[in-house]
C-alpha cells in the first residue's frame, strides 16, 4: 500500500516544468513521509523481546493459530526452522 500510495501521489506532481523541479522533489520528500508515517508501526524492543524471532517465526505461529493442526504445530516448535 504504501509503493502504490507514493507511486500515485508522485504522477500528480508537475514534473513538466524544470523550474519547479526543486518544489517538485520537496514535494515528493513530504509525500513519502507522510505516506511512510502512515503505513509504518512502532516497534517496542524491551529486554523481553527475542533477538532470534524473524518473519519466518510469524508466519509459522500465523499458519499455527488459524489451523490448530498437529503438523503446524511442530512446524511451529521445530527449533531447526530458523
Amino acid at each position: 500500500m504504501f509503493i502504490k500510495e507514493v507511486i500515485a501521489s508522485f504522477t500528480k506532481l508537475n514534473l513538466l516544468n524544470v523550474s519547479n523541479l526543486e518544489k517538485a522533489i520537496l514535494e515528493f520528500a513530504n509525500i513519502v513521509d507522510h505516506t511512510w508515517t502512515k503505513y509504518s508501526k512502532f516497534i517496542n524492543i524491551t529486554h523481553y523481546s527475542k533477538s532470534w524471532w524473524n518473519d519466518k517465526c510469524n508466519q509459522d505461529l500465523t499458519n499455527y493459530r488459524s489451523s490448530k493442526s498437529i503438523k503446524s504445530c511442530k512446524t511451529f516448535k521445530n527449533p531447526l526452522r530458523i
